[in-house]
């Protein structure tokens, strides 16, 4: 199966100033916390992600915890459905994203992990 080079895709996201309501990404061997930073970069550029689904990553959350809360607070008015599902979520990184979420979400309907 030939392999995707996600740096580029998501540089190319990024560039074209691309504005997602959707983005569930899962399972995806090749995408590294380099690559999970070129997506902060583009998800923290604009407003009006609805749907945001990170599944079976292949690194641990808690090494981008803080990129993960500031695409959650970019978004806080409109995301409406947050799936962590499958990955090590720690009491932790729950704790340090309810403190920094605190009163943020409007319309949160379903958060799974």
């Amino acid at each position: 199966m030939p392999s995707i080079e996600l740096t580029g895709v998501f540089s190319r996201l990024l560039e074209e100033r691309t504005q997602l309501v959707t983005l569930h990404l899962q399972n995806l061997d090749l995408f590294k916390t380099e690559n999970f930073q070129t997506l902060r970069a583009l998800l923290t550029s604009y407003k009006g992600l609805e749907n945001l689904g990170l599944e079976l990553l292949s690194f641990d959350l808690d090494s981008v915890k803080q990129d993960l809360l500031d695409i959650l607070l970019s978004h806080a008015d409109k995301l409406k459905r947050l799936s962590l599902a499958r990955n090590k979520v720690t009491t932790d990184l729950m704790l340090f994203l309810a403190v920094g979420l605190k009163q943020s979400f409007s319309v949160l309907e379903t958060i799974d992990l």
